[in-house]
C-alpha cells in the first residue's frame, strides 16, 4: 500500500499502475481520478476500486480516501492486487 498526495500528477499515478484508467485522460491528478471515480465530492474513509487486465496480468487497485481538506481530497491510500493470468 501506498500513501498518495492528492495533488499527485495522474501521469506518475499511471506509472504506479501500469496502465491509464479510464478517464484519466479526463483529469489532472490523482484526486481528481477518485472523485470521478466515486461521482461526488467525498468523505473520510471512503473508497472506490478499478481493475483492469493486462496481457500477463490483472491489476485492481483500490483509492482510499484518507484526509481531506474542507472539499478538497489530501491524501489517498492506494492500494494495488496483481494476480497473474
Amino acid at each position: 500500500s501506498i500513501l498518495l498526495d492528492g495533488k499527485m500528477p495522474i501521469g506518475d499515478l499511471v506509472e504506479l499502475l501500469g496502465f491509464e484508467p479510464e478517464g484519466a485522460s479526463d483529469v489532472e491528478t490523482t484526486a481528481g481520478l477518485v472523485l470521478k471515480l466515486l461521482d461526488r465530492i467525498p468523505s473520510v474513509g471512503d473508497a472506490t476500486s478499478i481493475k483492469k487486465e493486462l496481457m500477463d496480468e490483472t491489476v485492481e487497485a483500490e483509492f482510499e480516501v484518507i484526509k481531506m481538506d474542507n472539499l478538497r481530497v489530501d491524501t489517498v491510500l492506494l492500494v494495488i492486487d496483481r494476480l497473474p493470468k
